[in-house]
């Protein structure tokens, strides 16, 4: 994400880079713990709770897969984008 000075050139210094992240407290060890317990606050618990049991559909078609993918929610709900989570 460029910052403000980036998208606006008449407010940017020439010493100032493109792109200034992911900044040092972004990446620290705090910050990844924090977002994983945020993370489990905001949506794993919810999942947990309406989606018992969890049922998924066409997982013999995931054998075929070599290499990466991109799964995305057909949005039946909200919950679905949170379970792809």
């Amino acid at each position: 994400m460029p910052t403000y000075a980036a998208a606006h050139p008449a407010t940017r210094t020439e010493a100032e880079p493109d792109y200034a992240g992911p900044h040092h407290w972004q990446i620290n060890t705090f910050a990844k713990v924090a977002r994983r317990l945020m993370r489990h606050y905001a949506y794993t618990r919810w999942v947990n709770r309406y989606c018992d049991p969890l049922t998924v559909s066409g997982v013999e078609h995931l054998q075929a897969l070599d290499g990466p993918a991109i799964f995305v929610a057909n949005h039946q709900s909200h919950m679905d984008t949170l379970v792809l989570f």
